[in-house]
């Protein structure tokens, strides 16, 4: 069992909604399927609870999704992580349009879709430093993402993605 950390980080240009905020949906997805095969997972979303990195040490593969948006915040955070030799691993729609970029900052990159890959990424049978996820064909064979998973949000959010 591993244990992971999984980090939406936050946009510069994010002003907090009266409504709340909505945790992305993509990188829950990928916290249940770890969370269902056994590794022991965390998920920070930046807009909801904010971490001092720096003191996390007890983690054995960090993931972070970066858009254009948050990706340099997704890049300060990845180095954090990967400068004290623990694997870190990119993926989201700006990596995977600039995955040689991305790859200054971590272990791995993931292009495109995740599911598919993510567990033998985790468990060290994927080791291509940049990893093609590919499309999911069927999606009724992603599992419900579990939004009781991110840390800080309340366990009857008013918004989530869909």
């Amino acid at each position: 069992m591993k244990k992971i950390l999984l980090i939406a980080p936050m946009s510069p240009f994010y002003r907090p909604s009266i409504l709340g905020t909505a945790p992305l949906s993509g990188l829950l997805i990928l916290a249940t399927i770890l969370r269902d095969r056994g590794h022991s997972v965390r998920v920070i979303d930046e807009t909801i609870t904010n971490l001092d990195y720096t003191k996390i040490e007890d983690v054995d593969t960090v993931l972070i999704t970066a858009m254009s948006a948050t990706v340099k915040r997704a890049y300060k955070i990845a180095d954090i992580f990967h400068n004290k030799g623990i694997a870190t691993i990119l993926g989201g729609i700006h990596v995977s349009f600039q995955p040689d970029e991305a790859l200054q900052h971590c272990s791995q990159v993931v292009l495109g879709e995740a599911e598919n890959v993510i567990i033998d990424i985790v468990e060290g049978r994927q080791n291509e430093r940049i990893v093609n996820g590919g499309r999911i064909a069927d999606l009724s064979t992603v599992p419900i993402p579990d939004y009781t998973l991110v840390e800080g949000l309340s366990k009857h959010p008013e918004i989530i993605g869909i």
